[in-house]
């Protein structure tokens, strides 16, 4: 089985000319390899979500999506992230545990 929160196409970086270096685009994480070369002074990941999860998203009033910053070890974040979801009211269920699972393996990818 596939999983939906990755993307299946092939590892492309393209960049783009900056003062004193450049912006590299990646559409996979394969793609982060460019910040190693000195030219280069950011690389941003081109990804899509899984249209539902997009759509569910959409979907929602801005104040049900908190404004937040967490410093904790990638093992603590569902735990610290859980009552903040709850306290602006994100409805729990399949979508919020799939954003959740997005957000770890965000914070397990630039870890």
């Amino acid at each position: 089985m596939t999983d939906p929160l990755l993307l299946a196409e092939p590892a492309t970086v393209s960049s783009l000319p900056l003062l004193g270096g450049s912006i590299a685009f990646c559409d996979v994480s394969d793609g982060f390899a460019a910040i190693d070369k000195p030219e280069t002074d950011l690389v941003i990941w081109r990804r899509a979500l899984p249209s539902h999860l997009r759509i569910w998203l959409d979907g929602l009033e801005a104040s049900c999506l908190p404004d937040l910053r967490l410093l904790v070890r990638p093992n603590d974040l569902r735990r610290a992230l859980q009552p903040h979801l709850d306290a602006c009211g994100l409805p729990s269920g399949d979508l919020r545990d799939l954003l959740i699972r997005d957000v770890e393996d965000l914070v397990s990818t630039f870890s």
